[in-house]
């Protein structure tokens, strides 16, 4: 908006616009995105290659040594992603 007015050849300062338009409830609501494009696509293809939950949270075992459990966590970073993984018996 400020831009827009200093091309109409108002002399104001951004600041004093945003206050005025506080004052009228015209502030919009600007949400950054949290990621890069190339980031979503990662994510999005990482969700897809998800593999089949066959023990359907059923983690008793009559037997010793037949299920292992494993936890994976996914960090993700700007530029990289950790994976913490915790294999339990």
């Amino acid at each position: 908006m400020t831009t827009k007015l200093k091309t109409m050849g108002y002399n104001i300062n951004r600041k004093k616009v945003r206050r005025i338009m506080q004052e009228n409830d015209l502030l919009s609501v600007i949400r950054r995105k949290k990621y890069t494009p190339e980031a979503y696509k990662r994510r999005k293809e990482m969700k897809d290659n998800v593999p089949e939950n066959l023990l359907q949270r059923n983690f008793f075992s009559g037997m010793p040594r037949k299920i292992f459990v494993t936890d994976i966590t996914y960090l993700f970073f700007y530029k990289f992603n950790i994976f913490h993984i915790l294999i339990s018996f």
